[in-house]
């Protein structure tokens, strides 16, 4: 299904994509937009590309760059730069360009049971040779919210209507109430016991987020959110799956990690109470 986008945001979004292209010689006449979220992500040929806008942007860009190539060094099961474009990542003003090679044909849709050898291989990897952050979600969030008090005109107006009408609340409300959610969090989340080894996490490791060929191996993409981190963090998003979205219970199965111990899964309790909450920044319990 294409994303639905307003015609002022999908003319902001040509014209930067546009320089993008004009800057690394591909033409934009062919682009397919995929998805738009925090970043708008378009095929063209042979080519992905994921466009953003910001200076957050920016410093994420960067550091996706290096994760990528530390990773293709490494024969990590991720998703791989365009090697023909060399100068990345690809500023356009205030926007920022990633450029990817595009995979094979899909093999499917993919599940939790995909996940598994992927995640398994970025778990037992040594340290890359790049400099990863410390896991820290909450710093994540923190970052977004920020970008709401600096958001131009017309969008500003529309998330103060947006936050008035739906949820009853003044912006300046609901961002404080969620600001003292992410201090609540990170204190919960600092008082965690882990059961599975400090290693190299995904971040965000859900279904949406890898790509199954129909030859050759699963891939993970989206590597924004890679971090140095506890393991059990990208086992989360299968685990809180059925009570998020309403899917399987099966789709909890273990063997994820090459350290997983099945009784260790962690889909309730105390432990699993801060994990989902942080996971789920949109659930009405972070408005309690």
């Amino acid at each position: 299904m294409a994303t639905a986008l307003t015609a002022t945001l999908e003319q902001r979004l040509t014209r930067a994509l546009e320089a993008v292209c004009g800057a690394v010689g591909i033409d934009p006449g062919r682009a397919e937009l995929i998805k738009f979220t925090v970043n708008a992500v378009y095929k063209i040929d042979e080519y992905v590309v994921r466009l953003a806008q910001g200076s957050l942007a920016q410093d994420r860009a960067a550091r996706v760059v290096a994760v990528a190539r530390a990773f293709a060094a490494c024969d990590a099961p991720t998703v791989t730069l365009a090697d023909d474009i060399t100068n990345q990542p690809v500023a356009a003003g205030d926007w920022v360009a990633t450029v990817w090679r595009r995979g094979p044909a899909p093999g499917g849709t993919p599940s939790a049971h995909h996940l598994a050898g992927p995640l398994r291989a970025l778990h037992s990897l040594d340290a890359p040779p790049v400099d990863l952050p410390a896991w820290s979600p909450i710093d994540k969030t923190r970052d977004r919210l920020a970008l709401a008090i600096s958001l131009p005109a017309d969008d500003a107006a529309y998330t103060h209507s947006w936050a008035h009408t739906q949820l009853g609340y003044a912006l300046d409300d609901l961002l404080a109430r969620l600001y003292h959610v992410c201090d609540r969090l990170d204190e919960q989340l600092s008082q965690l016991q882990w059961h599975l080894p400090t290693g190299v996490v995904h971040g965000d490791a859900h279904t949406g987020n890898l790509l199954l060929p129909a030859t050759g191996r699963p891939v993970l993409c989206d590597l924004d959110s890679v971090a140095i981190g506890p393991c059990e963090w990208d086992l989360v998003p299968t685990a809180h799956g059925p009570a998020r979205f309403g899917r399987s219970p099966a789709c909890q199965r273990p063997s994820v990690s090459p350290h997983w111990r099945p009784a260790e899964f962690p889909t309730g309790g105390h432990r699993f109470s801060p994990l989902a909450a942080t996971k789920s920044p949109q659930g009405s319990g972070w408005l309690g």
